[in-house]
């Protein structure tokens, strides 16, 4: 138990649940979170990314770049250095949507009780892949 809430309590103090590029336009990851974030399961397997969940403003922000791969690293890094736009200007309501249920999903991969490096990397990189499929490149 004890572990559980130190963990719970450091990755709180370290980084936000939403916000960053992501900002609040993807509605159903964002409410899934919030309502699952107690769960130590989820807990335990965001600290295992803990240093590469640093260099991000939010947990949101960081599962939509480990999701959808390199073009999502580029435009959240972009925002980040203040030459870019935040989500909601570079997709449309209906591509934003689509994002939001890829991203989902990853939440509850990471909920997964047999959740392991290798089915992540495995998810990532296939939901990489059909990125393009999800909005106009």
């Amino acid at each position: 138990m004890g572990m559980e809430m130190s963990c719970q309590q450091s990755m709180r103090q370290e980084l936000e649940i939403a916000g960053g590029v992501s900002s609040s336009v993807l509605k159903r990851t964002e409410r899934k979170l919030f309502r699952s974030f107690e769960s130590t399961d989820i807990q335990k397997n965001l600290h295992r990314y803990g240093r590469s969940l640093e260099s991000y403003r939010s947990v949101i922000d960081w599962l939509y770049v480990k999701t959808l791969g390199p073009k999502a690293w580029r435009e959240c890094h972009r925002f980040y250095a203040d030459k870019g736009p935040p989500l909601r200007d570079l997709y449309t309501r209906g591509e934003l949507k689509r994002i939001d249920v890829v991203v989902l999903l990853s939440v509850s991969v990471m909920e997964d009780n047999l959740f392991t490096r290798e089915r992540w990397k495995t998810f990532c990189e296939a939901t990489a892949d059909s990125y393009s499929h999800l909005v106009h490149v």
